[in-house]
């Protein structure tokens, strides 16, 4: 009974993260942010596939491609030492929900006008609005081992999807760029969170 109350709680947060992230997506929606390339970074590589994160890739109301892609270059030498190919494929994977339409149709748009460039992949990322510090350590626990079950995210899922892409063999090699709006400190957790679960699951599994 006890559990079944813990995840009924925690539901009950997720869907207040929605009204809490449609609150913020609105207040910061009129003044969005254009592209940082220092903000970009190198989280993880294969052979063939390469995986980074950012912030959002518009300026203005234009699809930065050429600056992200001269970040992705800069940033892959610089923080790693790894040299891009000079041809790819780009998967733009983005976290924002449907509050933020207006940037995400940019996305939209450029990839439906340049699709041998790469694929537009939208990924709704909510979050959490309470700590999970709140909750006592035997229910973290439960919670954190059924993320699946009750959470509107599901991390889990992301990761092993996000894993799949960047072991996948395509014709080209793919790179992978993740990205919320990167306006509030909410919406750029987003980001930084999916990425760490993602290197904790490349952890267990020994990769």
């Amino acid at each position: 009974l006890h559990r079944k109350q813990t995840f009924q709680q925690e539901m009950a947060c997720s869907e207040t993260s929605l009204i809490w992230v449609a609150f913020t997506s609105y207040l910061v929606g009129l003044q969005a942010e254009n592209f940082h390339p220092e903000r970009t970074r190198l989280i993880d590589w294969t052979p063939r596939n390469y995986l980074f994160r950012g912030n959002m890739p518009i300026n203005g109301s234009q699809f930065a491609y050429d600056e992200l892609v001269s970040a992705l270059r800069s940033a892959a030498l610089r923080q790693k030492n790894v040299s891009l190919p000079e041809t790819f494929n780009l998967t733009d994977i983005s976290y924002l929900n449907p509050f933020e339409f207006e940037d995400e149709e940019i996305e939209i748009n450029f990839f439906k006008r340049n699709s041998s460039l790469g694929t537009f992949v939208n990924w709704i990322i909510v979050g959490d609005v309470f700590d999970p510090d709140w909750f006592p350590e035997d229910d973290r626990k439960k919670l954190s081992s059924h993320l699946s079950d009750w959470q509107i995210d599901d991390l889990p899922g992301r990761m092993d999807s996000l894993r799949q892409l960047l072991y996948a063999n395509y014709s080209l090699p793919n790179v992978i760029y993740t990205h919320c709006e990167g306006m509030a400190i909410t919406l750029q957790r987003r980001v930084s969170e999916t990425c760490k679960r993602l290197l904790q699951l490349l952890r267990q599994t020994g990769v």
